[in-house]
């Protein structure tokens, strides 16, 4: 196996693993959200007398969603510049790369029109703030339940 053969595997594993842990983000947030809407709909309820155990459950959840996300995020960071930097020493082996060039240069043109201004901000801030969301929605649980009982 030549240089630039290596250097596409080696692309291709960086690509293969990034793919992977934005498919394992996504799926542990429909897991999150379908815990939290169960919890919702089995515990909130006003006749339940334990609101805010409810709360304090949704704030832990939504905690860890903020931090597993953070260190998914950094995870997949890790590995969009392993890739990067893949693609450029397979540019300076001076190899055969449009079809790779091509590739990127027609995933940002039709990325860049079909989102506009929200390609700009970074995914992982997205999932982020819905964890965020989660975690103010127990607390506002847990403030309400905290103001029925005194």
């Amino acid at each position: 196996m030549n240089k630039p053969e290596m250097i596409r595997y080696l692309l291709d594993e960086a690509s293969t693993h990034l793919r992977h842990l934005e498919e394992q983000r996504s799926q542990f947030c429909s897991v999150l959200m379908a815990v939290v809407a169960g919890i919702l709909a089995f515990g909130a309820s006003d006749s339940s007398p334990h609101r805010d155990l409810v709360g304090y459950a949704i704030v832990g959840l939504g905690l860890f969603g903020v931090l597993l996300s953070w260190r998914q995020n950094e995870k997949i960071n890790y590995y969009k510049s392993l890739a990067d930097s893949y693609v450029q020493k397979l540019l300076a082996t001076n190899s055969d790369c449009s079809d790779l060039v091509g590739h990127q240069k027609e995933v940002r043109r039709v990325n860049a029109r079909r989102y506009l201004w929200i390609n700009r901000l970074p995914t992982g801030l997205f999932w982020l703030l819905l964890h965020v969301a989660i975690v103010l929605l127990g607390s506002r649980l847990v403030l309400l339940a905290l103001g029925t009982t005194h």
